[in-house]
């Protein structure tokens, strides 16, 4: 079987612009959703999660796991895309977002699909705070 590098490959990010939002004791905060998609070479049946890591001036690394959806699929190729995940650029009690990478972690039907690095321990990620190369990190950009 084939690496999940050589089968999935970031295709763009998506950054929305920042919204304000009330809770219920009227209090204001800002919010930013975001998107990403992957290129698959495989059918719709190799499924992809995304690990998110954002990462604060104040030293806190929050972690996330995201679910993606296929669009614009063939039967040996389609896109994925995650849902609309939001981030809070800058919460009360926590300092600003510096850096949000992500990697992700193939499965094929019921089998995780091997990375070409381990994570800690035989892990069960794809070396998502391993040197910049196919499977992660990545940092997310702003789309224009």
């Amino acid at each position: 079987m084939e690496l999940s590098e050589d089968l999935v490959a970031p295709l763009e990010a998506e950054l929305g612009g920042y919204f304000p939002r009330r809770n219920d004791l009227r209090e204001v905060f800002h919010l930013r959703w975001a998107r990403l998609r992957f290129r698959v070479h495989w059918g719709a049946e190799l499924n992809l999660k995304i690990l998110l890591r954002v990462r604060r001036a104040d030293g806190v690394t929050e972690t996330y796991l995201v679910d993606t959806d296929p669009e614009n699929g063939d039967w040996n190729l389609h896109t994925r895309v995650t849902r609309d995940f939001y981030l809070h650029p800058f919460p009360p009690g926590l300092g600003p977002v510096t850096a949000v990478t992500f990697a992700w972690i193939a499965h094929l039907l019921t089998a995780r699909v091997r990375p070409r690095r381990r994570g800690p321990a035989g892990g069960s990620l794809p070396a998502p705070l391993g040197p910049a190369g196919a499977g992660g990190p990545r940092q997310l950009v702003p789309h224009p």
